[in-house]
């Protein structure tokens, strides 16, 4: 067996010592780097989302106050743009999933009625109202679809107003019968024949939509 010499005991401890102390160098710079990631570089990262999060509302902002319409759209998708005025304004509105356009504008102090009429004049449409005349009759529903299915969409549109006419016209048939069993005179019987003034109202409104 070969003496071990002093001088290679020194030297292997003097390698090992380097090895670890590079191996621990290695673990350091690695927590130093994750703690630098979180410290830095996420709070970054967060920020940037937040300020693309900002920037896409306030790329879009519509508010419905006093019956009138305040909008700013900048490169908006329409299907943003539509869910958004729905949820504003109450409505519902029923569009193609394959429907695909950008939507930039900007007006204040516009009625729903008007912008409607205006936004969508080039677009297949149904507007739908509600009210028991002309002049308080509100717009309730809006569907816009793409040219090949106008006639099968206008049809539903039409099958629904013929369905709510039946059914204010089954109102009609029961506030009769109860009106008969009371006098025209009475508080009751007045309060009957205004109900049936307001659904035959409501009914010649729905017929002006056909």
């Amino acid at each position: 067996m070969n003496p071990v010499l002093e001088d290679d005991i020194v030297e292997n401890r003097t390698w090992m010592t380097g090895y670890l102390f590079a191996c621990r160098d290695k673990e350091i710079n690695r927590k130093l780097r994750i703690y630098l990631f979180v410290i830095f570089l996420l709070p970054l990262v967060i920020s940037v989302n937040r300020v693309s999060a900002q920037s896409a509302d306030q790329g879009l902002r519509i508010s419905y106050q006093n019956n009138l319409l305040t909008i700013y759209a900048r490169n908006s998708d329409i299907k943003d743009f539509f869910s958004k005025l729905a949820g504003s304004t109450g409505i519902r509105i029923e569009y193609p999933a394959t429907i695909e356009k950008k939507v930039t504008l900007s007006r204040k102090d516009v009625s729903l009625k008007k912008f409607l009429a205006s936004f969508l004049r080039n677009m297949n449409h149904v507007v739908i109202f509600s009210g028991a005349s002309t002049k308080k009759s509100k717009i309730s529903e809006v569907y816009i679809y793409p040219d090949s299915k106008k006639s099968s969409l206008s049809n539903i549109a039409e099958t629904r107003i013929t369905r709510r006419i039946a059914s204010y016209k089954r109102a009609i048939q029961s506030v009769k019968s109860r009106l008969s069993k009371v006098s025209e005179d009475s508080s009751r019987g007045k309060s009957y024949l205004r109900q049936l003034d307001r659904y035959e109202k409501m009914i010649q409104n729905l017929e002006n939509q056909l």
